[in-house]
């Protein structure tokens, strides 16, 4: 369980004991006007039944990608297996019937509390809604889904034992013998699981991958990229049916110039197919004035590339009036750099109509000769004294 502003709180193989600790935490939290959200890849008909008798109305659609099916084009789910579920503001109460209906599926269930309250004898202060969050993964061993734990995964549910029990005594070992089957219609593509071990004071997994022949697809997507905190967030979602490896590059642009550069890199993590991970790249050296664009390029084997991009513009907080004549004063340049920029050099602007001369003034004297147009000084007299 997790907050985005903290690691994990509570790792454990036991879901009631979990389940007992997001009660506890939330008797402690700000819940008035709290939701819930769920996101999960569901697998097979039983589990999707029972989430929809939970959530009806579920929003979901194929791990594949929206073309392929979707809630939004009216589709059902039950045609589409894998699907992806991202569902958003329920209630409270919708939360642990949720979590009984996953079976062995993957998911993740977010709390959006209204406030963590101080709580002194923890050494705790006040946190706003910002960060007021409560994560729970259950059949996960990340907050993200990424290590995935026994059974959550397509190969994990696929691998059975010839006994659930096995004595070993000390100083001795023993051959566990399992089956491992496909299924006939499972998607071709790269699954994963785990084997778990576990004894008196002791835990052992064994990762598990599969893969399965036939056509692959290597999709990869970039999306809600947004810019805050001196970070830059983004989510990335496997749409195929290969195990993707992501490389990321970063580049941001300014009115001025390159702001920052990062050639593509390795991320250390592994995208499983339908998989979506949100992530923060930091940025702790964002302009106080500037408008930025930010471009965020993946990729990955197979030729999986993808790029999005957002944009954010910087305004100091200025104090005073002092700051105000400052901030005005920038506005006003740029307004008329500006200016100069659409009239050019080569366009010049067409003559403005002339007053007539005002009684006794010699011939040929109108408005059109007072002078030079201020709105035409040179831009580096534009904070000069008359």
């Amino acid at each position: 369980m997790s907050n985005s502003a903290a690691s994990a709180v509570l790792t454990t193989a036991s879901l009631p004991e979990a389940i007992r600790a997001v009660r506890t935490l939330l008797d402690i939290a700000d819940t008035d006007r709290a939701e819930v959200d769920f996101e999960a890849v569901i697998r097979s008909p039983d589990v999707l039944a029972r989430v929809c008798a939970v959530l009806p109305g579920l929003e979901w659609w194929a791990a594949e990608g929206k073309e392929h099916g979707s809630s939004e084009a009216g589709d059902d789910p039950a045609d589409f297996l894998p699907v992806q579920v991202f569902d958003w503001c329920r209630p409270l109460d919708r939360a642990e019937p949720f979590i009984a209906a996953l079976g062995p599926d993957a998911a993740a269930v977010r709390w959006d509390l209204d406030a963590w309250p101080d709580v002194p004898e923890a050494g705790l202060e006040h946190i706003s809604q910002k960060y007021a969050y409560l994560t729970l993964t259950v059949n996960s061993r990340d907050l993200y889904q990424e290590e995935l734990s026994r059974g959550d995964g397509r190969a994990g549910a696929w691998a059975r034992f010839a006994d659930d029990t096995v004595t070993v005594p000390p100083r001795t070992r023993a051959e566990v013998p399992l089956a491992l089957t496909v299924p006939p219609a499972a998607t071709p593509g790269d699954a994963s699981g785990e084997l778990v071990a576990t004894g008196r004071d002791a835990e052992v997994r064994v990762p598990v991958r599969v893969r399965i022949g036939g056509p692959t697809l290597a999709a990869l997507t970039v999306e809600d990229v947004e810019i805050a905190d001196g970070a830059i967030r983004y989510a990335l979602v496997n749409r195929g049916n290969a195990l993707l490896r992501p490389r990321l590059a970063v580049r941001v642009e300014g009115v001025f110039g390159t702001l920052l550069d990062r050639p593509e890199r390795p991320l250390p993590l592994e995208l499983a197919p339908g998989r979506r991970v949100e992530r923060t790249e930091p940025w702790p050296d964002a302009p106080a004035l500037d408008a930025v664009t930010v471009r965020l390029r993946v990729a990955a084997e197979g030729g999986a590339r993808d790029e999005a991009e957002a944009s954010e513009t910087y305004v100091p907080v200025a104090p005073a009036a002092g700051g105000g004549l400052l901030l005005g004063g920038l506005a006003a340049l740029a307004s008329r750099a500006y200016r100069k920029r659409r009239t050019g050099r080569g366009t010049p602007r067409p003559p403005e109509p002339s007053e007539p001369p005002e009684a006794g003034a010699p011939p040929g004297t109108g408005a059109s000769h007072r002078g030079p147009d201020p709105d035409h000084r040179p831009l580096a007299q534009a904070g000069a004294r008359p």
